[in-house]
């Protein structure tokens, strides 16, 4: 989407090798290390975009999601919604996230994602002030509405090469997300490569 200058990231692109997962929130001592695993056993790899108030209560946790070759993005401090602060607030909150992320994984954060999916003119040009991309999604699982594991595995296994996927690795109850995660791997990483939304946008070999 075209909004001046800057612009949001709402899919791969046709022609996209693969399909990119994403979790939002975390990281969680409960359910990161939970979705870790699930991905490492079917050699997936996703992007994580952190909280930095999370990530500053699990350093070791962040730094392990990095160090398994998943990407680290960037969601702010606190979770707020930027579009109803000031300025100054929403770069504060993006600006510490990046710096602590950075710290912890050895590497800046290179995709943005705002709380809620809200974005106006002034944080998008925000986002390309700092050198992120803005990232959003193209599949909405809605897993943080607790739809039940098979309505989330149905939408997961429905995603297609290009599209980009949003999901919860913390925030709440994540059991369900788990279970559908599960049940849609085995087949979706059989058939599709499932990469870094980075790595994916730049057409890296897999």
């Amino acid at each position: 989407m075209e909004r001046g200058a800057a612009r949001t990231i709402e899919s791969l692109g046709k022609g996209a090798e693969g399909i990119a997962l994403t979790f939002d929130d975390g990281p969680d001592p409960d359910y990161t290390p939970k979705v870790l695993e699930l991905l490492a056993r079917h050699g997936a790899r996703a992007t994580f975009f952190l909280l930095g108030m999370r990530a500053a209560e699990q350093p070791e946790l962040a730094a392990r999601i990095a160090a398994e070759g998943h990407e680290i993005g960037n969601h702010t401090w606190h979770h707020p919604d930027l579009t109803a602060e000031s300025e100054e607030t929403a770069r504060r909150e993006i600006g510490q996230a990046q710096q602590l992320l950075e710290r912890l994984t050895g590497r800046a954060p290179a995709l943005f994602r705002s709380p809620y999916g809200t974005f106006d003119d002034r944080l998008l040009r925000l986002a390309e002030e700092l050198g992120l991309g803005f990232c959003l999604w193209s599949v909405d699982t809605e897993d943080w509405r607790l739809p039940g594991a098979d309505a989330l595995a149905e939408r997961i296994s429905g995603a297609r090469p290009g599209d980009i996927v949003l999901l919860h690795d913390a925030g709440g109850d994540r059991r369900q997300t788990l279970e559908a995660l599960e049940r849609a791997l085995p087949e979706l990483a059989a058939s599709y490569r499932l990469d870094t939304v980075s790595s994916l946008l730049r057409g890296d070999p897999g």
